[in-house]
């Protein structure tokens, strides 16, 4: 049914995650289709087989689970628009039969003789996580944008302050990472602007390849599509990186917000929605998914409803500040 390709740039008999590059069923003649009826039209896919986290009880019941019990729904404006929007990926078990059609690989292991279909495996298929269609994003809002942590173990994949204590004591502090330090927390401006403190200095660096992206990557903001950059004329790139930078800008307001404030748990609902981060923490806690508070967490800036004793609280004045030099008009929004 489909033509398969790696994602990891891998022989095709080394990957267990491939991307559906060309699907043969359409949907009212829009190229697209639906899982089922509860599903948002879309063509871009991962089949992925049964290997290591990748089984079915992972990606296709959890992400069910998650999806079900999601306590914030009512405050998301695009689930709220189109109820078929999901929060995470969508996963369904499926059977994975693949055919040799190119030059003769590995995986057929018969010289190309035999190009009848060969059943490969058990696995799910899911919508991709670089998708825009899926997702709760508002098209066309330049303010809005989703951050995703590359990998577990990157210097800013786990939120460290830059600043680590040198023996158990916590008496003294290094600016320099070992693998047996405790991470300070909070840490003062003045540790912050340290001109050693790492961790700032990767964040500052919002060039591309930079310090900023050699942990951290966009996922559906204005300036791309599908995770594709979509600018074509010198003006429109200009354009898509100052967009980018922006929000890079107020990723880094919340990560410096993070590692300092003294008045974290007080203080939370002002960048986040606050059941976001208990449910999160407390699904990963419940099924043991501890690699899951690092790599494959998405960092989602955007507009959420909020009520009207909300809107009268001094805890706004901080996101209208950090949003004052937003283009167009100014709108309350939390991660």
């Amino acid at each position: 049914m489909a033509n398969v390709a790696g994602v990891s740039a891998e022989t095709i008999t080394e990957e267990e995650n491939y991307t559906i590059n060309n699907w043969h069923l359409y949907q009212n003649g829009t190229g697209k289709v639906s899982f089922t009826e509860d599903s948002v039209p879309n063509n871009w896919f991962n089949i992925k087989l049964n290997i290591a986290s990748s089984e079915n009880t992972n990606n296709a019941l959890l992400q069910k689970r998650y999806d079900r019990y999601l306590p914030y729904r009512d405050k998301v404006p695009a689930m709220n628009i189109n109820n078929k929007v999901k929060n995470d990926m969508e996963f369904f078990n499926t059977i994975v039969f693949l055919k040799e059609t190119g030059t003769p690989t590995e995986f057929v292991n018969d010289n190309g003789a035999n190009r009848s279909w060969h059943f490969y495996g058990i696995g799910n298929i899911g919508d991709s996580k670089k998708t825009d269609d899926t997702r709760i994003n508002i098209p066309g809002d330049p303010n809005e944008f989703c951050v995703e942590v590359s990998d577990n173990g990157l210097l800013l994949s786990g939120f460290r302050s830059g600043v680590y204590y040198t023996d158990e004591t916590h008496n003294t502090t290094t600016y320099t990472a070992a693998s047996n330090q405790d991470i300070k927390y909070p840490i003062t401006e003045a540790e912050w602007n340290n001109e050693n403190n790492a961790v700032r200095l990767a964040l500052s660096d919002l060039e591309e390849d930079g310090g900023w992206e050699q942990s951290l990557e966009f996922r559906y903001d204005i300036s791309t599509k599908d995770g594709n950059t979509i600018a074509d004329s010198n003006a429109e790139k200009a354009l898509a990186k100052e967009r980018q930078d922006h929000n890079k800008e107020m990723f880094n307001a919340m990560y410096h917000w993070v590692v300092t404030t003294e008045h974290f748990e007080r203080d939370l609902d002002q960048w986040f929605i606050k059941e976001s981060p208990l449910y999160w923490y407390l699904f990963t806690e419940r099924y043991t998914m501890i690699d899951s508070r690092a790599k494959n967490t998405f960092y989602h800036f955007g507009k959420i409803y909020i009520t009207e004793n909300e809107a009268s609280g001094t805890n706004i004045a901080t996101l209208e500040a950090a949003l004052e030099s937003a283009e167009g008009e100014v709108n309350i929004a939390k991660a």
